[in-house]
C-alpha cells in the first residue's frame, strides 16, 4: 500500500461527490461527441476514487484487484476543485448507466484508445458504459485482468415484397491486459450479399448464414410495413428438419410505430431468427397484428 490516508465518506458526500463526477464525465464524452439522450431508468450513476492496491513492485494481496475504494483522501477539502483538477488526483472509477445518442452519432469511432484518452486527460477510468443508437450498439467493460470495448454494428441482409430482415453487419473486439498492456483486437465484418441464403418457399420461407465467423447465438429481426403481404400470415417458427407440430413456436405480428416485427406468440417478445431455421406459413384467412 502506498500510506497514504483516505477518510470514508457519509451518503450526503458520496452522493455529492457523484452528481459532480458524473456531471464533470459527461463533460468530458462530449468533448469526443458522445452526447447522451436518454438513460436507462432504474440505474444510478457510480464512482469511487481509485486508490492503488500495491505500491512500486510490491505483490497484489487480492487477485484481479487493482485498486480498492477507500472513500476520500485526507487532504480534499473541495470536491468540485478535486474532481475537476484530474492532474492532480488519481483516477475516479466510473460506471454510467446504459444511454443512448442520436442516430447520427458513429459509434464506430470509438475504441480502447479512446477510451484510455478519457482517463488521461480527464481522469477517468471507465468500469462499464453501453451506448446505443438505433442501429449501433457500444460498451466499455473491465473483466478480471483485462480492459475490453465491444462494437456491435446492425444492418439491413434481405429486403422484398414490403419486409426486411436484420441482423449483425459488423462487430470488434478489443481486449487490453492490465498487467501486459498486450492488445488483443478482433474486426468481422459480414456482407449479406454473400453470407447469407434466403428463399421464399411454397409453405414459408428459410434461410442460411454462410460465414463460418457467424457465431451460433446470432440472429435475425424479421420487420414488414403495412401492406406487406406477408403480414397476412402468421408463421411455425422451427428448425429446418422438423414438420410443425402442437410443440411448434407460434409466431404474431407486433405493430411497432411505423412497421411490424415478427414475434413470439407465447410472449410477444420480438423473434430471433436462428441459422438453419425457417417460417412455416400457418393455415388461416385473417392476420393477428398485436398492437404492443
Amino acid at each position: 500500500m502506498t500510506g497514504a490516508v483516505y477518510f470514508e465518506m457519509d451518503a450526503g458526500t458520496k452522493q455529492k461527490l457523484c452528481e459532480i463526477a458524473e456531471s464533470y464525465f459527461d463533460e468530458a464524452i462530449e468533448s469526443i461527441g458522445i452526447v447522451p439522450q436518454s438513460v436507462e431508468e432504474g440505474y444510478a450513476f457510480q464512482c469511487y476514487v481509485m486508490a492503488p492496491a500495491k505500491d512500486g513492485e510490491s505483490a497484489m494481496e487480492v487477485p484481479w484487484v487493482y485498486s480498492f475504494d477507500f472513500g476520500l483522501p485526507a487532504d480534499v477539502e473541495d470536491l468540485n476543485d478535486f474532481v475537476r483538477n484530474p492532474k492532480s488526483r488519481l483516477p475516479i472509477y466510473v460506471n454510467k448507466p446504459e444511454f443512448t445518442v442520436s442516430d447520427t452519432t458513429d459509434l464506430s469511432a470509438y475504441d480502447l484508445v479512446a477510451m484510455e484518452t478519457l482517463k488521461n486527460e480527464y481522469g477517468f477510468h471507465i468500469g462499464s458504459m453501453s451506448i446505443n443508437n438505433v442501429g449501433q450498439h457500444f460498451q466499455k467493460i473491465d473483466h478480471r485482468d483485462k480492459m475490453c470495448t465491444e462494437l456491435w454494428e446492425y444492418g439491413c441482409w434481405y429486403k422484398a415484397d414490403g419486409f426486411e430482415l436484420y441482423g449483425m453487419v459488423h462487430e470488434r473486439s478489443e481486449e487490453r491486459k492490465i498487467e501486459t498492456n498486450e492488445l488483443t483486437v478482433s474486426d468481422i465484418k459480414y456482407n449479406p450479399e454473400k453470407d447469407l441464403l434466403f428463399e421464399q418457399t411454397s409453405y414459408g420461407y428459410l434461410w442460411s448464414v454462410l460465414s463460418e465467423d457467424w457465431p451460433p447465438d446470432y440472429g435475425f429481426v424479421l420487420i414488414a410495413y403495412k401492406g406487406a403481404e406477408i403480414l397476412n400470415s402468421d408463421f411455425y417458427y422451427l428448425d429446418t428438419k422438423e414438420n410443425p407440430s402442437d410443440k411448434s413456436l407460434e409466431t404474431t405480428w407486433l405493430e411497432r410505430e411505423g412497421y411490424y416485427v415478427l414475434a413470439s406468440g407465447a410472449n410477444h417478445s420480438p423473434l430471433k431468427l436462428y441459422d438453419d431455421k425457417k417460417l412455416v406459413r400457418k393455415i388461416q384467412t385473417d392476420s393477428k397484428v398485436t398492437h404492443a
